[in-house]
């Protein structure tokens, strides 16, 4: 039973925007992928990542295990993966560009802001 709420929690999920599909893909804990104007974004931290593509885009919150995993982020990118990162995370993955909160960045059609979390 546990296999299949695993299995369930993984299917991605399409909305029409005004600009196009837009597919979230649900992994695990803080992890999913986004699939927009046909470059995919992810969140990665926890989970399985087997059959989902390597990401243009990485986003990376927290150092903590729970929010980044090394082994899991060179699974992810590719040569020309932008990755955006807090300070803490740019000793522990090569090539971020770190991001501070309060700052705004422009992925491809993506635009990022870093805000605090406030829980």
């Amino acid at each position: 039973m546990l296999l299949a709420a695993v299995a369930l929690a993984a299917a991605p999920e399409e909305f029409r925007t005004s600009a196009g599909p837009l597919q979230l893909t649900p992994i695990q804990h803080a992890s999913l992928m986004i699939k927009a104007a046909g470059r995919s974004v992810c969140r990665p931290a926890q989970g399985r990542y087997d059959g989902l593509p390597q990401a243009d885009y990485i986003l990376i919150t927290d150092i903590h295990s729970d929010h980044m995993d090394p082994a899991i982020v060179d699974k992810l990118r590719k040569p020309a993966t932008a990755i955006l990162a807090p300070k803490a995370v740019a000793a522990s993955v090569k090539g971020c560009t770190v991001i501070s909160n309060g700052e705004t960045r422009t992925l491809g059609d993506f635009k990022v802001e870093a805000i605090p979390c406030t829980i």
